[in-house]
């Protein structure tokens, strides 16, 4: 049995405190990961995006779930009253997309009742379970030793063993199977040049066959999206990885210059990409 295509290819807890009236705006950018979140105080309301459309809508409180797949467009609201919203958010990339990217599944709120019966458990406490992820990564400074390593894992697995089942799939109608090879290259090779012939021969259609069902699958062409995920990505290394510079960065991503690197940026981020990074920007 081979279990390599659902290996975790990018992995980072996160400790997140914002304040009320602060806004999440992914509407034009598809997440670069997935996301599963824990509510510790304050509320987190969103609202998805579906063909630059509203699709779904909620909001989850203190001991709340949510789940925000890979390639999911949505706005996001903080609200609290006394203090700040603070939550643990576990990002995550799996080698295969699959039921945590957004053509299957939705940004939701998970109940933590509704999550502890799925894990066939009353007593489980999953807000232990973050707490702990978090903590490792704190101590070792994200960096833990082989034991830490596989503890973390371990916590992380469960959780989304039992996450799994509580995600609302998307209609199957809904989904075009016959994109997916792009998508899927896409998403490995976002930085690389490509053209809509060389998609088009992934999904084995004519270009303008393939051109209009990826825009009526995704709401955008596919040199729009594959952009979008260039600027996605960009956003996650400018803040993971501060000590490159934005030509490192521009270059990364496969950009021809650092001048239209920054121009587009500005353009979908409504940043320059120093200032987003000046922001620290916490991404759910």
């Amino acid at each position: 049995m081979n279990f390599s295509r659902q290996s975790i290819e990018y992995f980072k807890p996160d400790r997140i405190h914002q304040p009320d009236g602060f806004i999440d705006h992914f509407r034009y950018l598809p997440r670069p990961y997935a996301s599963l979140a824990v509510v510790r105080h304050g509320a987190w309301e969103y609202r998805e995006y579906r063909h630059n459309e509203p699709d779904s809508t909620g909001i989850a409180a203190v001991g709340d779930l949510l789940f925000v797949p890979m390639g999911a467009t949505y706005d996001g609201f903080w609200h609290c009253e006394d203090g700040e919203v603070q939550m643990i958010s576990l990002h995550f990339e799996t080698a295969e997309i699959g039921i945590f990217g957004s053509q299957r599944s939705v940004v939701q709120t998970i109940r933590g009742a509704d999550f502890k019966a799925a894990a066939g458990d009353p007593d489980f406490d999953y807000i232990y379970e973050f707490e702990r992820i978090a903590e490792i990564c704190d101590t070792t400074n994200e960096q833990p030793k082989s034991q830490e390593r596989f503890e973390l894992m371990r916590r992380f697995y469960r959780l989304l063993e039992v996450t799994v089942p509580c995600l609302v799939r998307r209609d199957e109608s809904e989904r075009d199977i016959g994109i997916e090879p792009a998508l899927n290259y896409l998403k490995e090779n976002y930085f690389k040049p490509c053209t809509v012939t060389e998609l088009a021969r992934l999904c084995s259609l004519s270009d303008s066959h393939f051109y209009l069902r990826f825009k009526r699958a995704i709401g955008v062409t596919p040199i729009e999206y594959k952009n979008r995920l260039m600027i996605s990505n960009a956003e996650r290394l400018l803040i993971d990885e501060p000590e490159l510079t934005i030509e490192e960065v521009s270059e990364r991503m496969g950009f021809s210059s650092s001048s239209y690197f920054r121009r587009i940026f500005k353009r979908m981020s409504s940043l320059s990409p120093r200032d987003f990074r000046k922001t620290g920007q916490d991404i759910l």
